[in-house]
């Protein structure tokens, strides 16, 4: 029962966080700014690019976890996601860049939220992401019986 809750949790967390970080993005990219014209730091390409790409790729796993029935491909796609999030953070930080990761957007502009705050929620976030959802794919693997694969299924029909 525990392994239930623990996985629907994460995957509904998961959807507020990646619902949150996209919609900050999506509406960066609409309103526009000078941030949005400078070169990403890590990949090279201009950050409306990075944050417009990135939002769609977070709304495409926002659906998917929705849609999906089998909770441990949900649970591996939020791990994936969260893992992402944590290599891009740490190359940023390990980097030295100094204007800091666009990750929201001008979100931060617009919150009385202090960037190292700020900062500091965004590792959170991606460490919950990641962790949890190693966390929860692994309760996920223990509440699912285990079939054989198609393959013996077969042979055993014979």
């Amino acid at each position: 029962m525990r392994g239930v809750v623990l996985v629907n949790f994460v995957i509904a967390s998961a959807r507020t966080i990646l619902l949150l970080t996209a919609t900050s993005k999506l509406v960066t990219v609409i309103i526009g700014g000078r941030l949005l014209k400078v070169a990403d730091p890590l990949l090279g390409i201009a950050n409306w690019v990075v944050l417009l790409g990135v939002a769609i790729l977070e709304l495409g796993i926002l659906l998917a976890i929705s849609g999906i029935r089998d909770k441990r491909i949900s649970c591996l796609l939020v791990t994936l996601m969260g893992g992402q999030f944590v290599a891009y953070r740490a190359a940023f930080a390990i980097g030295g860049f100094s204007r800091g990761c666009p990750c929201l957007g001008r979100l931060g502009e617009w919150l009385p939220v202090t960037d190292l705050a700020l900062d500091r929620l965004l590792w959170f976030a991606a460490f919950f992401l990641f962790l949890g959802g190693i966390v929860a794919l692994l309760a996920a693997f223990r509440l699912t019986p285990a079939s054989p694969p198609q393959a013996f299924q077969a042979l055993d029909n014979r």
